[in-house]
């Protein structure tokens, strides 16, 4: 699974989303794509909506963490159904073979 988090656009005021896409080798589509239910603040619980790529108006899931974004994320996924299984996300930035994908920085706002 990969999630990013930022601005829709590059303006200033915009808002703040997660984004994001994961690969489930049991569903049809295969690769499934998420993004906030509301628009991300670091201390809230993250809220994502998950549909298939071939359909991506129709939902096929919900994740609902317990706690905001970090280091580990837990929550749960429900179905549409209401089928409900927990979920744990570690934060990883290689690319499965140990090699380093991504390191966050943050340019200082200019004073």
């Amino acid at each position: 699974m990969e999630l990013t988090i930022g601005p829709i656009d590059n303006s200033r005021n915009a808002a703040t989303v997660c984004e994001g896409s994961y690969t489930y080798d049991r569903h049809p589509a295969g690769l499934l794509v998420l993004h906030g239910l509301r628009p991300f603040y670091p201390q809230r619980s993250l809220v994502l909506a998950e549909a298939d790529t071939t359909r991506p108006g129709t939902l096929t899931g919900r994740w609902e963490a317990s706690q905001f974004a970090g280091a580990v994320l837990t929550g749960t996924w429900t179905s549409p159904a209401g089928k409900q299984l927990p979920f744990e996300l570690h934060e990883d930035h290689t690319d499965g073979q140990g090699h380093l994908m991504a390191v966050r920085y943050e340019l200082p706002d200019e004073r």
